[in-house]
């Protein structure tokens, strides 16, 4: 089994290396590969790069890095959605099952709060999870125990400036939001997010059930999806279209293939088209 962990050089990913390396260490079949993106935002950033590095030659564990030169006015989720690419290239260079990240309990209630600012759906509330060969095995440890545990374990970590930086959403909600919540809240909203996290599971198995019964070589039964409830049926084109597309797109290509007529094509979104037959939906 080998696996790329992804290291920033903080607290948190530091933490999460050095117990995967004493599993390491104990789990001979268990291979790891570390991993390290200097967004290349701040000018110290090249640091974190170096302290990685010393870091997987410490433990005697493979380095990979790039440096991707966003520059500082690149937003969080493109710096995301970047970073998350390149893990996926290396995760193909080393044909690793998937990629170990460091989120904890506070990331899980930082992105709950803000997907609720944004105005959510349910999905919202389960965004953040081991899921789609991403692995986040902290999810039920709080930031306070992962200090804990770094000051017991002597360990050096890196300070990322940009953390501190309230102009960032999320960083706005870990020092203004969540230190104001108390402890009840704070334990409502972690048993919210467990409750809709099997509730998203127990979805999916069922789309799956249902969109086996609907798709075919061709495509989608035109007749099928018409026949569906519309929240069923969205949740089968999400399935059948990766995924990928907000629900914006999704309600469009339903419309579409109640209303399209035979050879009408829909352009989807991200590059993707959709072509109906007299009985078929095909994208």
């Amino acid at each position: 089994m080998k696996y790329i962990v992804a290291v920033s050089g903080g607290l948190d990913s530091v933490v999460l290396l050095d117990m995967l390396a004493a599993l390491h260490d104990k789990t001979p079949k268990l291979m790891l590969v570390v991993a390290h993106v200097d967004h290349g935002i701040r000018e110290d950033s090249h640091l974190d790069a170096q302290h990685v590095e010393s870091l997987a030659a410490q433990y005697g564990l493979p380095y990979e890095t790039t440096r991707l030169e966003l520059g500082d006015e690149t937003s969080e989720e493109a710096a995301r959605d970047a970073r998350y690419a390149w893990f996926e290239t290396v995760r193909a260079k080393h044909r690793a099952e998937g990629v170990i990240t460091a989120h904890h309990q506070d990331d899980l209630l930082e992105t709950i709060t803000l997907n609720f600012q944004r105005g959510t759906g349910w999905r919202g509330l389960a965004s953040l999870r081991t899921a789609d060969e991403r692995y986040r095995p902290l999810l039920g440890a709080s930031k306070a125990n992962l200090a804990r545990y770094a000051i017991d374990n002597n360990l050096s970590w890196r300070e990322d400036s940009t953390n501190d930086d309230v102009r960032y959403t999320r960083n706005y909600i870990r020092h203004g939001v969540l230190p104001k919540l108390d402890g009840k809240v704070r334990k409502k909203l972690l048993v919210l997010a467990e409750k809709q996290r099997k509730l998203r599971e127990e979805i999916e198995a069922e789309v799956v059930k249902t969109l086996a019964g609907v798709k075919d070589e061709v495509g989608l039964s035109r007749h099928k999806l018409i026949m569906m409830p519309d929240a069923v049926a969205l949740e089968v084109l999400r399935a059948a279209t990766g995924g990928k597309h907000e629900p914006f797109h999704l309600r469009r290509l339903l419309h579409f293939a109640k209303t399209g007529r035979q050879g009408s094509i829909l352009n989807l979104s991200k590059g993707k088209n959709a072509l109906l037959t007299r009985q078929r939906l095909i994208v």
